[in-house]
Formats: structure tokens, C-alpha cells, sequence
């Protein structure tokens, strides 16, 4: 992955307890990914769709730097 970007969704969440992220990385192919996370602060996890387990760990670092006390620290992405 290059060119890992994330930020966070504002606005319009029905769940106060979740924490959409969004990302967009460049393949070695050149091939521009896009996409969202959801996680959940009450059970401490990302939720649906699991991606790559880089991409979920550069995603929960994002959220602890932009965020602290959203996730913690010992997160593990299953």
C-alpha cells in the first residue's frame, strides 16, 4: 500500500458509539482503493467487512491519534 490516507466521517451517524474512518491507498499496481471502517467503541472492535489486517492497524492507530480514549490501545481487528 502507498499513500495511505484516512479521515474521519463527520456528521449524520445514527450510532454515537461508532467511528467511521475513511481510506484510500495506491496499489503496487497503481490501482487507487478507496473505502470506510466501522468501529465499534462498546465492544472495542472493527465491524463488518474485514480488510487487511495493515489496513486495520494503521486505521486503529489513525483513531487513537485523532481520538484518544476511542480505542484501546490492546485492540485486536478480528
Amino acid at each position: 500500500m502507498f499513500d495511505l490516507t484516512f479521515s474521519l466521517l463527520e456528521g449524520g451517524l445514527p450510532q454515537q458509539g461508532r467511528v467511521v474512518v475513511l481510506f484510500r491507498f495506491t496499489t503496487p499496481a497503481k490501482i487507487v482503493r478507496s473505502g470506510m471502517l466501522n468501529f465499534d467503541r462498546t465492544e472495542g472492535r472493527f465491524v463488518g467487512p474485514q480488510r487487511n489486517p495493515q489496513l486495520m492497524d494503521a486505521a486503529l492507530e489513525f483513531i487513537q491519534s485523532v481520538a484518544p480514549g476511542a480505542a484501546p490501545r490492546s485492540e485486536k481487528t478480528a
